[in-house]
C-alpha cells in the first residue's frame, strides 16, 4: 500500500502535463485517485490542514462542504469532501439548487459512507418567454461508494441528501475544449441555479442565492469543524500527541478545541446538516423528474 500520498499527487500531475485533453487526463487519473483513500494517507492529510492557520481560522459559508485540500495549484484541485446527513435525511430531498460548475470538470470517487442520488442534465439550456427554462435529464444514478463519476463542464447537476456520512475524494480542473454549445448559460457573467416551482424550472442568480441564504441562515463554522473530525473518527483517526499539540495552541479557534477534544476522546457526536442549499424550497427528486417527464433511474 502507498503511504506517501506526493508520490501519489506526482503521478497525477504527469497525467496532466502529458494528456493535452482535460477529459482524457481525468479518466486516466482515476485509478490514482482512488489509492489516496488510504486512511493513513487521510490521516496525514488532516494533520496538514490543521497545521495551516488559514485552514483551521476559516470562517465557513452556509453553502460551502465541509472538506480538506489535498492539493491545489493553478491547474488541478483535489480535495476530500464530506456530505453529512440531515436530521430527517430522505433521499428524495436535494442538498442543493440544480447548478454546474462553469468550465471546470469533476470527478468525484466515493469511498466512505453510502453515497447519493444524483441527476445530471443536457448543456443545453433554453429559456422561455415567461422567464422559466427547459432542462433534460441525461443521467439518473445512485453515486454509491466505490465509483467514480465524472460531471463534465457547464453540466446542470443536483445531488440528494445523504443517509449517513458521506465521503468523496474529488478532483477539479479547467476544461480546455472549444465551446460549440447555443446554450446562453456559457456566457452568462453571473450563474443561474435552478428549482421547481408550479411544476415549472425556475431560476435564481448566484448573488440573489448568496444573499437570501446568509438572511436565512447565519454561518456555522461548528457544523463544518463537527463534520469533519466527525468523519476522521470513522476511519480511526488516533494520533493524541497531534491532538494535544492543537490544544494547547493558543490561535486554535475554540470550535476546533472543542471538537478534537471529542475526537480525543471518541465522545463526538454526529453531525447534522441544515439544508440550507435551497433555500427553503423543498426541492424534491420526484418534483425535478415529474416536471421534466421522465423516470430513468440507475444504479451507478
Amino acid at each position: 500500500m502507498i503511504t506517501n500520498y506526493n508520490f501519489l499527487i506526482n503521478q497525477i500531475l504527469d497525467l496532466y502535463n502529458s494528456n493535452k485533453n482535460a477529459f482524457d487526463f481525468h479518466q486516466r487519473a482515476h485509478n490514482v485517485l482512488k489509492q489516496l483513500k488510504s486512511p493513513i494517507i487521510i490521516s496525514k492529510i488532516f494533520e496538514r490542514n490543521l497545521s495551516n492557520s488559514e485552514f483551521t481560522n476559516r470562517n465557513w459559508l452556509n453553502d460551502e462542504i465541509p472538506y480538506l485540500t489535498i492539493f491545489k495549484n493553478n491547474n488541478i484541485e483535489i480535495k476530500i469532501n464530506i456530505f453529512a446527513p440531515a436530521i430527517r435525511s430522505n433521499s428524495d430531498n436535494a442538498a442543493y439548487l440544480i447548478h454546474h460548475h462553469g468550465n471546470s470538470i469533476l470527478s468525484s470517487f466515493i469511498f466512505h459512507g453510502p453515497g447519493y442520488r444524483a441527476l445530471e442534465f443536457y448543456k443545453n439550456i433554453i429559456r422561455k418567454n415567461d422567464d422559466s427554462y427547459i432542462l433534460k435529464i441525461k443521467k439518473d444514478f445512485f453515486h454509491s461508494k466505490g465509483n467514480i463519476n465524472v460531471t463534465d463542464s457547464w453540466t446542470p447537476h443536483v445531488i440528494s441528501e445523504v443517509k449517513d456520512l458521506t465521503a468523496s475524494i474529488v478532483l477539479w480542473s479547467e476544461d480546455n475544449t472549444i465551446l460549440d454549445i447555443k446554450s446562453k448559460s456559457y456566457f452568462e457573467k453571473e450563474r443561474t441555479n435552478y428549482y421547481i416551482k408550479d411544476k415549472k424550472v425556475c431560476g435564481i442568480k448566484d448573488s440573489e442565492f448568496v444573499k437570501k441564504s446568509s438572511l436565512l441562515f447565519p454561518n456555522n463554522n461548528f457544523f463544518h469543524v463537527k463534520a469533519i473530525t466527525y468523519f476522521m473518527n470513522e476511519i480511526s483517526y488516533k494520533n493524541d500527541e497531534f491532538i494535544d499539540e492543537k490544544l494547547n495552541d493558543g490561535n486554535c479557534p475554540e470550535e476546533w478545541k472543542i471538537e478534537l477534544t471529542n475526537l480525543k476522546n471518541n465522545t463526538i457526536s454526529v453531525p447534522h446538516y441544515t439544508n440550507t442549499n435551497t433555500l427553503n424550497k423543498n426541492l424534491k427528486i420526484k418534483d425535478i423528474t415529474r416536471a421534466l417527464k421522465t423516470k430513468r433511474f440507475r444504479y451507478f
